[in-house]
């Protein structure tokens, strides 16, 4: 399988779907609030939900702090959506994984029967330059896996069709990247890491106003009876309008 095909979603050589589709409630409900994450692994792979790893739980136990038992993100919403409340939706960038690490247990020796490592190396390379700032890749490869991601991804979020006052977070550098160019993206300018990086504790603990705002979002979406329309929490310096 070449890496193209496996960033497109087909199955891998067993005939196994790897990807882990979004979580939205439906195609006639629009979410107010999207949660873009960058990929699955092995706890969402196993489940077949986004974020209900470590990643979830770190997540879920940041924007509800002392608010429930422990549960992952992914859970949370997946409930929510069970209720019929179809205000948050989770998204990865890609729904398959982009590291190796993911797919041991299903695939140890790499993508599938007849793909080399080179596949998961220009996988790497291109993480690399998606957490960065420059535009483009000095490799071309790199640059046409970047196009195809963000096609798709762009392609999926159009599908859902969000309200037009509809928030997109990106969580990480590789999801605030693909996510430039939505309408409304909160703090798309801010260093706001993944729950899995390793200075999300220092960013959480810090007295910032990114953080107290997202909670606050978080919380106005998820209360039941609560509208959400009410957008003055949230200051122009904030939120990016592409």
């Amino acid at each position: 399988m070449h890496v193209v095909d496996y960033l497109s979603g087909r199955v891998d050589h067993q005939g196994r779907a790897l990807g882990v589709p979004d979580l939205v409630l439906g195609s006639d409900v629009a979410p107010q609030l999207i949660l873009v994450f960058e990929s699955p692994g092995k706890h969402e792979l196993e489940v077949g939900l986004p974020v209900v790893g470590p990643t979830g739980i770190r997540a879920l136990e940041f924007l509800m702090p002392g608010g429930l038992p422990p549960q992952s993100l992914g859970r949370f919403v997946k409930n929510r959506h069970e209720c019929n409340d179809g205000r948050v939706a989770i998204m990865n960038v890609s729904n398959v994984p982009l590291q190796r690490e993911s797919l041991e247990p299903i695939t140890p020796t790499g993508l599938g029967d007849g793909v080399n490592r080179d596949s998961w190396d220009l996988l790497r390379s291109a993480r690399r330059h998606w957490g960065g700032r420059s535009a483009q890749s000095q490799f071309a490869a790199v640059n046409e896996l970047t196009t195809l991601l963000r096609g798709q991804f762009q392609r999926r979020v159009a599908v859902i069709d969000p309200e037009a006052s509809a928030l997109v977070v990106p969580w990480g550098a590789v999801a605030r990247r693909f996510c430039a160019g939505l309408r409304t993206v909160f703090a798309g300018d801010v260093p706001h890491p993944s729950p899995s990086n390793p200075r999300w504790n220092s960013w959480v603990i810090a007295n910032n106003g990114t953080a107290t705002m997202l909670r606050m979002r978080f919380a106005q979406s998820t209360a039941v009876g609560a509208s959400i329309d009410d957008r003055s929490d949230l200051s122009s310096g904030d939120v990016v309008r592409e």
